[in-house]
């Protein structure tokens, strides 16, 4: 996999939580450099670009099996 990344810019040690949905979507909670706020992404596996979703107040994600 490629380093992934935000506006075309990698992210260093800034992830908290990576985990996969029950429908094979990859999602990471992590802050930006400039920001302090942490954030849902989702996770594109073809090219490890993030798309930030919501601001989210939790530093490790899991989901239950379906």
């Amino acid at each position: 996999m490629s380093p992934l990344t935000f506006d075309r810019q990698a992210l260093a040690n800034d992830l908290f939580s990576l985990a996969f949905s029950p429908s094979g979507d990859l999602y990471a909670v992590g802050k930006l450099k400039s920001e302090q706020t942490k954030y849902l992404f989702n996770v594109d596996l073809k090219n490890a670009q993030m798309k930030r979703l919501t601001e989210f107040s939790v530093d490790k994600i899991a989901f239950a099996r379906s």
